[in-house]
């Protein structure tokens, strides 16, 4: 996973499939934002910081689904292939412009 949408990819999973215990932290955000249901036990360690202990997952809010296409979106937009058909969508639509403009001139000139 690319490192700039590792967190998005990981929330998606979560959302979709529930958390595992490696993603308990992921998913503590998402249940303290309001994107999913659960209960979130906490521990706190030496150093003030606290970890997640247990967590029950009980699934996505509304919210969280809302938040997961946007996710999916955001993930899907941001790969190369959605970037180069884009800009093939531009380029071609360019050249029919191009075209048609120069079909007109013909067809007038006859």
């Amino acid at each position: 996973m690319s490192g700039k949408n590792r967190w998005r990819k990981v929330y998606i999973n979560i959302l979709l499939h529930g958390p595992s215990e490696a993603e308990y932290d992921y998913a503590a955000e998402l249940i303290e934002s309001g994107y999913a249901k659960g209960l979130v036990n906490l521990v706190n360690r030496q150093n003030s910081d606290k970890r997640v202990a247990n967590l029950v997952w009980q699934g996505p809010t509304t919210s969280g689904r809302e938040y997961l296409d946007d996710l999916q979106d955001n993930v899907r937009r941001s790969t190369i292939r959605y970037r180069l058909w884009t800009a093939l969508l531009a380029v071609s639509g360019w050249m029919v412009g191009i075209f048609t403009h120069f079909l007109m001139e013909f067809i007038s000139g006859l």
